[in-house]
């Protein structure tokens, strides 16, 4: 036996099924188990707050509730305690629904007996081990992706810098040399020297171009509130036929540093798909504080389309970008989604809680 007990919550508010699980649990010898009992919906959320219990068997009919009601309170409580639903008859509706919320197993009650009982809680017991792993190997993913897509942009500020300052630098002295050159010569020289000239200014705009898409240095410089500015001012000049309209309602000193890149990012590329994709002609950039979240939100006209197409394809170039989106939104702490439909628009969300997004 083992001498460790194992504390299980019944939540049921029948009494002589109580007394029956107690029994069955009595007859077996495999581990020392300890049975609280909840007889009524809002009694087993309060013993179920603690998180003392390594199983909750819950009865699927509640007074007024139902135990898939409570599963699905578990879930928004972030609880990762193993749910066995028990019911009275089978019911293979009932089954998948309760898999579906994540149960650990469904057990019927008239067929109950304590190999029955002492399998399921096995079971429940190895299922949530192994999901324990697994989250933690999940979470060692995120983490090292977020170092990787952090490395990315301290490579992509970088590079940016050196293309402004030195290849940027350099070029501009080669186009003054030019001119200067230019002045001191005539006839087919001069005409040559132009055309070079000529070259050398569309390679510097080049340059300014690949160093800005690479990392704008206002965003280190200035901010965010700032980039996004700049950002639309240069959309505009590139598609004068899509309006955009900003409703920007944080100050700059409230978004945290690692959010603003984040950010940026999202708005770069939904605003790249709605100009390559959506023909819209209006999109609608929000940035705001609610009482828990920092909202980032962009909306358009255009045609839209099924989300479910795109995403996780995995095929490159098919996504629209999507999953970069959602996954630098998740690797900053947020939460990402999106709504289109044909011919109704795109909205694409992110948002953080503000105990990570704004500053102390």
């Amino acid at each position: 036996m083992n001498d460790q007990p194992i504390n299980l919550l019944l939540v049921d508010d029948d009494e002589d099924d109580y007394v029956i699980i107690r029994d069955l649990l009595s007859e077996i010898d495999w581990a020392n188990f300890e049975l609280h009992w909840a007889s009524t919906y809002t009694a087993a959320q309060e013993v179920a707050k603690s998180g003392e219990h390594q199983v909750i068997l819950v009865d699927s009919r509640l007074g007024e509730h139902s135990g898939l009601e409570f599963m699905r309170w578990l879930r928004l409580e972030d609880s990762t305690t193993p749910v066995i639903l028990l019911t009275a008859h089978g019911n293979h509706e009932l089954d998948m629904k309760a898999l579906h919320y994540g149960a650990a197993d469904y057990l019927e009650k008239e067929r109950l007996t304590a190999p029955v009982l002492e399998r399921s809680i096995r079971y429940a017991l190895d299922r949530e081990k192994n999901l324990a792993l697994l989250r933690k190997s999940e979470m060692q993913l995120r983490l090292l992706s977020s170092k990787l897509i952090e490395a990315q942009e301290d490579e992509r500020k970088i590079i940016a810098r050196e293309l402004h300052d030195s290849i940027g630098a350099n070029l501009t002295a080669i186009i003054y040399g030019l001119e200067e050159a230019i002045d001191s010569v005539s006839g087919e020289q001069a005409t040559q020297l132009k055309e070079v000239l000529g070259m050398a200014q569309e390679t510097v705009e080049e340059t300014r171009r690949i160093s800005s898409n690479l990392r704008p240095s206002i965003l280190d410089d200035l901010g965010i509130l700032a980039t996004i500015n700049w950002f639309v001012r240069q959309f505009q000049g590139l598609y004068d036929s899509i309006n955009i309209e900003k409703h920007i309602e944080v100050q700059e000193d409230d978004v945290a540093d690692p959010l603003k890149i984040a950010i940026y990012r999202i708005v770069q590329e939904a605003l790249n798909n709605a100009a390559k994709h959506s023909k819209a002609d209006t999109v609608r950039i929000s940035l705001r504080p609610t009482e828990e979240r920092l909202e980032l939100t962009i909306a358009d006209n255009g045609t839209g389309f099924d989300p479910a197409t795109l995403l996780h394809q995995g095929e490159p170039g098919t996504g629209m970008g999507l999953d970069d989106m959602k996954e630098r939104t998740e690797l900053s702490g947020g939460s990402f989604t999106i709504r289109s439909k044909r011919d109704e628009g795109t909205v694409v969300e992110a948002s953080w809680p503000l105990s990570l997004s704004l500053r102390p």
